[in-house]
């Protein structure tokens, strides 16, 4: 008999399954715990479940979760306005545990017997069972003493979500998956019938249903335009207050960020990523309206830590061997081309982030230590550019050293298009291919 199988081994068998054998195993898995063993196994599993992307199997947990769904993430938040994903099991067995037992055979038989395609009557099995968990979690809430370290904000962000958990569910699902820049007129229409179909005692709540726009959209500012000219029906006090509650998450989720940008731990590739993104929301709140203090002190705070960071490069060079290996492969002039590319692949990606998120930092108003450094980046160039065309008449008539100076040259050339424009470039070009060429 064969013995136990390596982790690659069970991949390798794990991944060549036909994909209907495949869940099956998942979902087998699913049901037997949390062991160490499966664990490891699970994470596995996940792995070639990530690229099949199947509609998974309802369980009372994943339809308790739905309405906070967007504020889920792995790890520990970031801030109170989102919730670690260890919580949801915790929170299902409080809630099983609340229930009577006839309520509780009452929903897993309906769960079980609910077709995969049926989105209404899933809805409908939701809102029976997000209303009664609402309603447990809230008493047990009052009825608990304070503690410190309670996490009293992220339970009232699962009661206040569970409460309009009908219209959370339907507004998520009315935004297309991925990267979606702002609400189309569609989703723009959904938005405000479900602003208005709010019960009388639940209107507070929108700002769930705000906070949810603003983890989902690219643009979540654009929100506030919606209100403006497509939600004529709602009260002008009712628009106002919803555009601070946009504003108000967009806020929040921009001084956690930024908190996270200060507090380091990252390289430079994360580091652009998320001051990027930050500097994006920024530009989007100035864009709506005035900047308050608070945003403006966090977009010094941005521009700060990236004039403070020795590169912004966000690329790597290929390891000697790797270079060694491309280059038996190639003819002359591509292994001359790849050893210049290689030299400027970190300078180029150096100025591009300086002159992007420098652009980004211009237009909030801040001091912004990203000009000096592309002072310098071009200073730097323009070394480089008057040594290169003072080498050239130099260079032997021979295909291999020919074909290395015009890659530096045209490298070069890149670098001079993307600080002083394609005018400068195309001089350069022209004269290095001149004296190349003589």
């Amino acid at each position: 008999m064969k013995g136990t199988v390596s982790q690659e081994e069970l991949k390798e068998r794990l991944f060549v399954l036909e994909p209907q054998q495949f869940l099956e195993l998942y979902r087998l898995y699913e049901k037997l715990g949390s062991t160490v063993d499966v664990k490891v196994e699970m994470q596995i599993l996940r792995r070639r479940l990530v690229r099949m992307r199947p509609r998974r199997a309802l369980t009372f947990t994943r339809l308790l979760c739905e309405p906070f769904e967007a504020f889920l993430v792995n790890g520990q938040p970031s801030d109170p306005g989102l919730v670690s994903r260890r919580m949801c099991l915790p929170v299902a067995r409080l809630v099983r545990r609340h229930l009577s037992a006839a309520e509780l055979v009452r929903f897993e038989q309906r769960i079980a017997a609910l077709k995969p395609d049926d989105g209404a009557a899933k809805v409908l099995l939701g809102r029976d069972l997000w209303e009664v968990a609402a309603k447990i979690l809230s008493d047990l809430r009052l009825s608990r003493p304070r503690t410190p370290g309670d996490p009293q904000p992220r339970i009232g962000l699962l009661i206040g979500c569970l409460q309009i958990g009908e219209a959370m569910v339907t507004l998520s699902r009315g935004i297309p998956e991925g990267r979606v820049d702002a609400l189309d007129e569609g989703g723009a229409k959904l938005l405000v019938r479900l602003l208005r179909t709010l019960p009388q005692d639940r209107t507070g709540h929108a700002r769930y249903l705000m906070a949810l726009l603003a983890r989902r959209l690219e643009n979540p500012a654009s929100v506030m335009a919606i209100l403006q000219s497509d939600a004529g029906s709602l009260p002008a006090a009712t628009r106002q207050d919803l555009t601070r509650m946009v504003r108000g998450e967009i806020e929040a989720g921009v001084e956690a960020g930024v908190a996270k940008l200060a507090a380091g731990g990252h390289g430079a590739p994360e580091v652009v990523r998320q001051a990027e993104r930050l500097l994006d929301r920024l530009g989007q709140i100035s864009a709506s309206g005035a900047v308050g203090p608070k945003m403006q002190q966090a977009g010094s705070r941005i521009a700060s830590r990236l004039g403070g960071m020795e590169s912004l490069s966000d690329v790597a060079a290929l390891e000697p061997s790797r270079q060694d290996q491309i280059r038996t492969l190639l003819s002359v002039e591509q292994s001359a081309g790849l050893a210049h590319a290689e030299t400027y692949r970190e300078l180029e990606s150096e100025i591009g982030n300086v002159i992007r998120l420098g652009a980004r930092i211009d237009r909030l108003g801040v001091d912004n230590p990203l000009r000096a450094r592309e002072v310098a980046l071009r200073n730097q160039i323009a070394t480089r550019q008057a040594a290169l065309l003072s080498s050239l008449p130099q260079v032997p008539d021979e295909p291999g050293a020919r074909a290395s100076a015009r890659a530096g040259l045209y490298g070069l050339v890149r670098m001079v298009e993307m600080l002083d424009g394609s005018n400068a470039a195309e001089t350069l070009r022209c004269e290095g291919d001149r004296i190349l060429a003589g």
